[in-house]
């Protein structure tokens, strides 16, 4: 049988804590909707955040480097995607003048 691999992200650590996003981001001072931004993969923690992470989810430094890696992949992916969409309009505007 095939070994698959498991997604970790911060969400899933979050909620395997038993916690909220609220106190998370309580605990790492920050506003809610700042620390909600890691989980979207808007945004990536610091080295310090990402150590504070691993203690406020009481899970290894590995757990929370491994959703690190994640939400940097999944950011990264967004980030081609709305080039490739500007591009593609820019193209079209070109295409339409021509």
């Amino acid at each position: 049988m095939e070994d698959r691999q498991h997604i970790t992200t911060f969400k899933i650590l979050r909620l395997a804590s038993g916690k909220t996003a609220k106190s998370v981001a309580s605990a790492l001072n920050l506003k809610e909707s700042s620390y909600r931004r890691y989980e979207c993969s808007d945004r990536l923690p610091s080295v310090n955040t990402l150590q504070r992470l691993a203690t406020t989810y009481k899970c290894s430094l590995e757990a929370v480097t491994h959703a690190y890696n994640y939400h940097k992949s999944v950011r990264d992916m967004k980030r081609k995607s709305k080039l490739r969409n500007r591009l593609k309009k820019k193209s079209q505007i070109n295409n339409y003048g021509a």
